[in-house]
């Protein structure tokens, strides 16, 4: 049983560690008037939830720089480009906008911060 003993703490520490991380990043930047809109491709069911008042959230970099924050768009042409580039189906996945700014929030087409998705945009005027 004493050898079991340091593994488990060590590893009821590294969860605790990682919770910890996950529950600080989880808070989202919201910036009231963004002068350049980010725009993320989520599941079309979070439309719902956020109709419903739900705040759904897309992750920056969290579990310590292990997971990278989700992909982000400057427009909405730029993600329609990539859904036709890696052969997505438009039905499959929503535009929306999010609660950050472009330059301020992404880096490298990720983005660096949680943000908020605030609405769901049609495809047709992509």
């Amino acid at each position: 049983m004493q050898r079991f003993l340091i593994p488990l703490v060590l590893l009821c520490a590294l969860g605790m560690a990682v919770g910890i991380d996950y529950q600080t990043r989880s808070i989202p930047m919201i910036r009231p008037q963004p002068r350049h809109p980010v725009y993320v491709l989520a599941s079309p069911a979070q439309a719902q939830r956020i109709a419903r008042g739900e705040e759904v959230l897309v992750l920056g970099p969290w579990c310590y720089g292990l997971f990278t924050g989700q992909q982000a768009f400057a427009s909405r042409s730029e993600a329609a480009d990539y859904l036709a580039l890696k052969g997505l189906d438009q039905e499959r996945l929503q535009l929306y906008v999010a609660s950050g700014d472009y330059q301020l929030d992404v880096e490298q087409g990720v983005l660096n911060k949680t943000l908020r998705l605030v609405r769901p945009l049609p495809w047709s005027d992509a």
